[in-house]
């Protein structure tokens, strides 16, 4: 059975190798980005990829049902590129473990806004 994901790594592209600055903590009132986390970006070196790359094949590998989107060929292309490398159980394993409860998105339960 595939899971809900609220909100999308659109943003997260933008975070790749290493060319971000790195929080400890999340900002009041905004969750932390998983592609920001050590353990991610050590992943992603081993495996060649971005952190982001990391993340939507850790959704795939789950059977999350993901829709990464971008407006830049580069960052499209890394998008696909996500089916010729394997996370081992303990890479999901640590991703799986940075859960913190957090949406980032709005909540499918109690969103009420329908379109007039």
């Amino acid at each position: 059975m595939a899971r809900h994901v609220a909100g999308t790594f659109a943003e997260e592209e933008q975070n790749h190798r290493g060319n971000v600055a790195r929080q400890s903590d999340a900002t009041e009132g905004h969750p932390r980005r998983i592609v920001c986390e050590d353990s991610v970006d050590e992943i992603a070196r081993r495996a060649g990829k971005t952190p982001a790359q990391v993340v939507l094949r850790w959704h795939v590998e789950r059977g999350d049902i993901v829709f990464p989107k971008s407006v830049t060929p580069a960052r499209i292309s890394e998008n696909i590129e996500i089916f010729d490398f394997e996370l081992s159980g303990e890479d999901v394993e640590a991703i799986s473990a940075l859960n913190r409860n957090e949406r980032t998105g709005p909540d499918p339960d109690k969103f009420d806004w329908i379109p007039g």
